[in-house]
């Protein structure tokens, strides 16, 4: 291997130096400037002294490449031989290998596999000033091994960028190699002092602004900023000008580029990898926007943030340094010298920007220790730390001695080895273990590199379009599984030239393709080494997406109901990607692979997930809270509502849990209080039935007697079980284990003594009976004891038999042991005047009991009697009032049918009415078979009185339905003798000859215009009503109704002859009537005249003359002379009660039948009514029979 030394480079002078430093100190710091030569020269001044194993880092992998290449020619041997290099995917060395250029993530990984880097004999840490998290833990665990090592050399080399620190930690020798360096001209041009629109305006202005004959470097924050620059000047048509990209993914051929010969000039288009780790030949210029990609780890939101962000002096320093290798030089800055000046000095280490889980895992698989104690150059910051351990935390890898501190568990261990982040390792690590590593193997690889879907500004919708297919509804990561299947289709169909064509045409970038190849090739390798099974892909989705979860525990978020924010962990809100293909329809839960902080949080490559499967990923990790711990009788356990928190994310929000398992010291005691105390279980065991027996007899006992002193308290018998039953026992399934065992040597360990249950007394079934006795029968009664319940006090079941024929009376008594309290509350009913005659009542009442006779029909004649007896005073049986009794002394009927309760209370009136339908059923049934209709003529033979079915009698009588009559079965007498006067007048109308054209026919004009002016439709009708008016006068003047056809004969017979005087007369009192009704006009809006209007109402209406009668129709012209007078009288006391008589009677009869309300007694108080109306109104107008308020109140009462 040829070594030669360019006398053009800096570091040729201290040639002498540098090898003597080497020679006599383990470590040596070289300090210089970009492009002194330190870089190229330093591995081969470490050869010439003898070092035959040189490992030489690199930042990057681009640098790692260009750097082998330049030594390997400046040597004149092969790349590959006695000069090579390593990066991920590219290994270009062989055993002859001397120097070796590699990554320092690389030489960390080796790490695992040799801990004391025996292989080599000198590292040369390159770049150090760059502070990244690799070369600082790798300066810290060098540190640590030098002194086992003394024969390993190391050399740092930095830009001089504080090298006293560098020498401080390894106490060594500084030499400074000057820079090969020419003047530079600083200009600065701010864009918002310039007619500039934006960033590329910026940069193609400052491209103008210098001289054409020198290559132009300009300094870009990423990748899409370099391809959006490189369109934007390329349409700017600049002429002799080539422009290059250059970034550290760029393909190692296109990466070669800058380094070739050219002619005209060139622009080169570099992330900040040119800015120490690779320098670019021939740039006379530098354009510097002043900004660059720093990966930060936010402490709030536990996400590793990849923020653009103003550089620091050092940085801007370095831009410019780039312009001065090979003469003056200008470097424009496009922001203004006042933001240089207040811009930082250094940019911060990595290690203090960035999550330390993966140095953490490193440190803990190594057995490094503290990392509190480990020589770092700057230590981390302890929220790093601690959010570091933490992550391990998260996925496992970490666990918790017992003493104390952490230790590496199997996962975390497994997880160390293998070269990727420590969530996608965790991933690797579950997939395994759920048979899904040939997939997960995939999205992996995919989520280690950037999109390959690219899509491009101008062809947004176009790339949109092509990359749909590969959309799954319900999970981005899926979206790999199917792009990566139609890649390798392609991949084996077409050519290489046609596969890149396809790529270019569908939009996707095909130097990703190629590493996302190249890293699932080299994570499968690792994968089989660790012995771990990849199988075949096509696994179950679900559980691809469970093994994906054990690394996005913390990136778990469930959408709030309203929208289509995500709650994520640590009270985070952040919403999926508008590019997701979960975008448009978010699920209610979701995990992402990444969390991205631009104008807001972003979750970007989501999936849909289960809330169970998050419980068991993270069942290290979550919280589970318990409210309403109950007692359920279902599940024979203690429930209570159990709330599951991951990081703050509620993943069960409200579940029913076993209870037993959280707290068994409350459990225990809620299943004795309500499973053996207060019986709320299901269980067949022989103990408890005959306990239970027990206890019922005594509680029954006490619903008798009204008292709650009989029986043991609760905690007597809590006592009794909490003695005997173990102390795990906190369920039923507990229970039935443990007596199964128990109750084979001890039976009745858990059986109550008697004496224990409560005290005996004496005379309680003489006092308060099981039966009732009356009219010879039997009645079951049963007590309650709750004050203010509806069942309160004695329950008699009553058969629906015996409803309509038990006799009401007798359980007014009630039960003896009540009777004394009874009689007390009877006498607090009655008026004061009375009452204060057996004051106290409670003295009283015992007297009166012992006297008073037990089988008197009546209660309440009785005692009335006997208090007459007392002392005199008389009190009268409707003196009392049953109603203001106590619920419990007013016994509750219970009325029965085969056992069956069809209705209850306290009203035995009440229940009559209420279950009339029903005790009626046989009678309707009965009455179906007698009933007839559409009758003309009497053809029904003999009608009887009544008909009986069961309890219950009807009525028979013949109904008048206008055109025709007839037979029905009615519920009373009263209603049957109302219809049948009807009925038959109907039915003689149909016998006789009407007189309705010769009464016509009579009148005169004046008549019929009179009769024209009622409530009938012409005079014809008045006359046909007066007609059956009296018929049915005629009717029951002569004996009638009839209830055989050869009566209803006889009756026509009688009737016919007078029919027509008779019908004549009504007539003529009609028109009286009308003629006194017109007579009456009611004054609109007035008092009087609205009380006139209904009365009006009342007396004269369609029907009205039927209603009447003959007899009753003459009082009417009398009623309307009272309602005229009515117009001009003030509203005094007696009207006004006269008026609430008038409607406490309408409300009274409204709900009975027509037959019911024509009945003489409804008709009396109908017209007694009117007959107060007149004698308040008129008296000189006599009344038909003796009326005043308080008769006709007494009347009205009666109803």
């Amino acid at each position: 291997m040829k070594i030669v030394y360019d006398e053009a480079l800096p570091i040729t002078a201290r040639h002498d130096d540098i090898a003597a430093a080497i020679r006599d100190h383990q470590v040596v710091v070289v300090a210089g400037e970009t492009g002194s030569g330190k870089t190229t020269q330093l591995p081969k001044i470490a050869y010439e002294l003898g070092r035959r194993t040189i490992a030489h880092t690199q930042p990057r992998r681009i640098a790692a490449r260009s750097v082998a290449k330049r030594i390997a020619d400046e040597c004149e041997v092969d790349l590959g031989a006695e000069v090579g290099y390593a990066v991920r995917f590219d290994d270009q060395t062989s055993d002859a290998t001397a120097i070796r250029l590699v990554t320092d993530g690389l030489l960390l990984a080796e790490l695992q596999r040799d801990r004391r880097l025996s292989r080599y004999d000198t590292i040369i840490i390159d770049e150090a000033h760059e502070r990244s998290l690799s070369i600082d833990f790798l300066l810290g665990y060098l540190k640590q091994l030098l002194p086992s090592r003394p024969d390993l050399k190391v050399i740092i080399t930095s830009a001089t960028i504080d090298v006293e620190r560098f020498a401080e930690m390894f106490d060594a020798p500084v030499i400074e190699v000057s820079g090969r360096t020419y003047p530079v001209e600083v200009r600065y041009r701010p864009l918002a002092e310039s007619d500039a629109a934006d960033m590329l305006d910026g940069i193609a202005d400052a491209v103008s602004e210098l001289p054409r004959d020198g290559d132009i470097l300009v300094f870009l924050s990423g990748e899409r900023e370099i391809r959006d620059a490189a369109e934007f000047l390329a349409g700017k048509r600049l002429p002799h000008t080539e422009i290059l990209p250059l970034y550290g993914r760029l393909a190692a051929g296109d990466q070669q580029k800058i380094f070739s010969d050219h002619t005209g000039r060139r622009i080169v288009l570099a992330t900040n990898v040119a800015e120490t780790s690779l320098t670019v030949p021939g740039i006379r210029f530098v354009i510097d926007p002043g900004f660059a990609r720093i990966s930060r780890f936010s402490q709030r939101l536990k996400v590793q943030r990849l923020p653009i962000e103003p550089i620091s002096q050092a940085s801007a320093a370095q831009r410019a340094g780039r312009c001065g290798r090979v003469a003056d030089g200008i470097c424009i800055r496009l922001y203004s010298e006042e933001d240089f000046d207040g811009r930082p000095e250094f940019t911060d280490p990595e290690i203090q920007r960035t999550n330390l889980a993966s140095v953490l895992l490193q440190m803990a698989s190594l057995d490094l220790g503290d990392i509190k104690d480990f020589p770092f150059l700057d230590p981390p910051d302890s929220r790093a730390v601690t959010d570091g351990l933490n992550l391990l935390y998260e996925l496992g890898a970490l666990g918790t001695k017992p003493s104390g501190g952490h230790r590496l568990t199997t996962i975390g261990r497994s997880m160390s080895t293998l070269p990727t982040d420590p969530r996608l390792g965790r991933m690797l690590l579950a997939a395994d273990r759920l048979g899904c590593l040939a997939d997960v193997l995939v999205i992996v690889s995919a989520m280690s590199i950037q999109d390959p879907r690219e899509r491009p500004l101008d062809h947004q919708q176009a790339a949109d379009e092509k990359h749909r297919r590969f959309v799954e509804p319900d999970s981005d990561f899926l979206s790999w599984l199917t792009l990566w299947k139609y890649i390798r289709e392609q991949r084996d169909n077409l050519s290489s030239s046609a596969f890149r064509r396809m790529c270019r045409d569908e939009y996707l970038h095909y130097l990703r393709i190629r590493e996302w190849h190249d890293v699932h090739s080299q994570l499968r390798r690792t994968a089989k080494d660790l012995k771990l099974k990849p199988g075949n892909p096509g696994a179950d989705p679900d559980l691809v997406h469970q093994a994906l979860l054990t690394g996005l525990l913390s990136h778990v978020g469930l959408r709030e109901l309203d929208g289509r924010e995500f709650l994520g962990a640590r009270q985070a809100k952040f919403m999926i990607f508008p590019g997701s293909g979960l975008a448009k329809k978010p699920p209610r839960m979701a995990m992402v692979g990444e969390l991205v902080e631009t104008s807001r949080l972003w979750g970007r490559t989501a999936a849909k997930i289960q809330p169970e499967w998050v419980e068991e990923a993270g069942a290290h990790l979550v919280n589970r809270s318990y409210s309403e711990p109950h007692w359920s009788r279902k599940r024979g356990a203690v429930m209570a509502r159990e709330k599951v928190l991951l990081y703050g994310i509620p993943i069960i929000a409200d579940r029913l849990a076993q209870y037993g398992r959280v707290d068994p010291v409350v459990s225990r005691e809620l299943f004795i209080r309500h499973a053996l105390v207060q019986g709320e279980w299901r269980t067949h065991h022989k103990f408890w039935a005959r306990n239970q027996a027990m206890i019922q007899q005594v509680e029954e006992l006490e619903e008798r007697l009204r008292r709650r002193d009989l029986r043991v308290d609760d905690e007597t018998l809590f006592a009794f079980y909490d003695e005997r039953v173990p102390e795990d026992v906190v369920s039923t399934r507990h229970f039935d284990s443990w007596w199964k065992r128990t109750r084979v040597d001890q039976p009745d360990l858990l059986t109550f003594d008697p004496a224990m249950l409560g005290r005996s007394t004496d005379d309680a079934d003489e006092e308060f009976p099981r039966e009732w006795h009356s009219d010879g029968e039997a009645y079951p009664l049963t007590y309650a004891f709750e004050p203010g319940m509806e069942d309160d006090g004695v329950t008699i079941d009553l058969p629906i038999d015996r409803l309509l024929t038990v006799d009401d009376r007798a359980f007014d008594w009630h039960v003896p042991g009540h009777r004394v309290e009874l009689v007390t509350e009877l006498i607090r009913s009655l008026p004061k005047a009375l009452r204060r005659e057996f004051v106290p009542a409670g003295q009283f009442a015992p007297r009166l009991v012992e006297a008073m006779d037990a089988d008197a029909s009546d209660l309440s004649e009785e005692l009335a009697r006997q208090m007459r007896l007392l002392n005199g005073t008389v009190v009268r049986p409707e003196d009392f009032d049953f109603t203001a009794l106590p619920g419990h002394l007013r016994v509750t009927f219970r009325v029965v049918e085969n056992g069956v309760e069809l209705s209850r209370g306290k009203d035995l009136r009440v229940l009559r009415s209420e279950l009339a339908t029903h005790v009626r059923a046989d009678l309707t049934k009965a009455a179906r078979q007698e009933e007839r209709s559409g009758l003309l003529a009497w053809t029904v033979g003999d009608i009887d009185r009544t008909i009986s079915a069961g309890q219950v009698t009807g009525y028979p009588a013949l109904v008048d339905e206008g055109a025709s009559v007839a037979l029905r079965v009615l519920d009373s007498p009263a209603e049957q003798a109302a219809a049948m006067r009807r009925g038959q007048a109907r039915l003689l109308s149909f016998a006789l000859a009407t007189p309705v054209p010769q009464l016509g026919r009579s009148l005169d004009l004046r008549a019929k215009l009179l009769l024209s002016t009622g409530p009938h439709k012409d005079a014809a009708a008045v006359i046909e009503e007066c007609w059956l008016a009296a018929l049915e006068e005629l009717l029951v003047r002569h004996g009638g109704p009839a209830w055989t056809e050869e009566s209803f004969d006889a009756l026509r017979e009688t009737v016919r002859a007078e029919a027509y005087d008779e019908t004549e007369r009504a007539v003529r009192t009609v028109l009286d009537v009308l003629s006194a009704l017109g007579e009456v006009v009611p004054t609109p809006a007035t008092e009087a005249g609205e009380d006139v209007r209904v009365q009006l109402s009342w007396l004269v209406y369609p029907g009205f003359i039927r209603d009447a009668g003959v007899t009753q129709l003459r009082r009417l012209p009398l009623y309307l002379q009272a309602a005229r007078r009515r117009l001009d009288a003030p509203l005094t006391d007696d009207l006004l009660a006269t008026q609430e008589l008038e409607a406490r009677f309408h409300e009274r009869t409204a709900d009975l039948s027509v037959w019911a309300r024509l009945s003489p007694d409804v008709q009396h108080v109908r017209w007694a009514l009117e007959e107060l109306r007149l004698s308040l109104l008129a008296q000189n107008l006599r009344t038909a029979f003796p009326v005043s308020v308080k008769r006709v109140t007494a009347l009205v009462d009666a109803l």
